[in-house]
């Protein structure tokens, strides 16, 4: 079985980026994206980001309830 590499790891190598729907605002949170693993990060904090970080699919799901409302 393939162990997964431990999130604070993955995450370091991931390409975040804002919503399309921020418009250039300063106070966003950031998504990316890297080896099963999704990380969300508040753009405000640029020197001293932290990650939230949790498995894709949780984040899906996540995303999904969201949009629902």
């Amino acid at each position: 079985m393939h162990e997964q590499q431990p999130r604070y790891e993955a995450l370091r190598t991931a390409r975040y980026r804002k919503s399309s729907r921020s418009s250039g605002a300063q106070e966003c949170v950031a998504i990316g994206h890297a080896n099963g693993w999704t990380g969300v990060q508040d753009t405000k904090q640029a020197h001293t980001r932290g990650v939230l970080a949790m498995p894709n699919g949780p984040f899906a799901g996540f995303l999904t309830a969201v949009k629902n409302g």
